[in-house]
């Protein structure tokens, strides 16, 4: 369970989850327990259609497609986290 004392620096979630919810959702709770709307958040999808990229975009959060190779998410992890400190 999250509560405000939660420390969380990057949330990384799966697009598609149980029950038809999506990454943003659960992105999106979380920032709002926490109270941080810009908590930095990465979205994985081997979904690489137009329309999952622009639900994704329009959020502001990053997307990196299956497969993902390390380097690629230490990346996306690092630039996010680097958008944060800012």
């Amino acid at each position: 369970l999250l509560t405000e004392g939660t420390v969380i620096d990057l949330v990384i979630s799966d697009f598609r989850l149980e029950c038809e919810d999506t990454g943003i959702n659960v992105v999106r709770n979380i920032r709002s327990t926490l109270g941080k709307p810009n908590l930095p958040a990465i979205i994985l999808s081997g979904d690489t259609a137009a329309e999952r990229l622009d639900q994704v975009n329009k959020q502001g959060l990053t997307m990196l497609h299956k497969p993902i190779k390390a380097a690629q998410l230490r990346s996306a992890i690092q630039r996010e986290l680097a958008k944060s400190d800012s």
